[in-house]
């Protein structure tokens, strides 16, 4: 028996028929380079969220209708991991633990 049982489930799904990334640095952002051409794809995730457990699964599917290519330099990285952070943490609010301060404490 599974009365009382609330479970939420979240549908995303994004398609793409020409997506460019570029980057450039500067004040100005001269000299743009791309970091991946043009492609084309689809993304679709769900989310599954039990409320009485705790429990929460995501299923992420991917897929490119053409080749990719891509360049990725440790900036790229270290930007996407801070990306990848932000999502997770918007997605699972819930699961990320917030410290209270109880008094200021000065630095110097």
């Amino acid at each position: 028996d599974r009365a009382g049982v609330e479970i939420s489930k979240n549908d995303y799904k994004l398609d793409s028929e020409r997506l460019e990334i570029y980057t450039a640095k500067g004040a100005n952002l001269y000299h743009p380079v791309q970091l991946l051409e043009p492609i084309q794809f689809s993304l679709h995730c769900l989310q599954r969220v039990d409320k009485n457990d705790g429990g929460d699964s995501m299923d992420v599917k991917f897929a490119c209708l053409a080749p990719v290519y891509i360049s990725i330099s440790m900036q790229n990285v270290a930007l996407a991991s801070a990306i990848a952070t932000s999502l997770s943490e918007a997605f699972f609010e819930d699961s990320v633990a917030e410290v209270e301060v109880d008094e200021f404490c000065s630095l110097s």
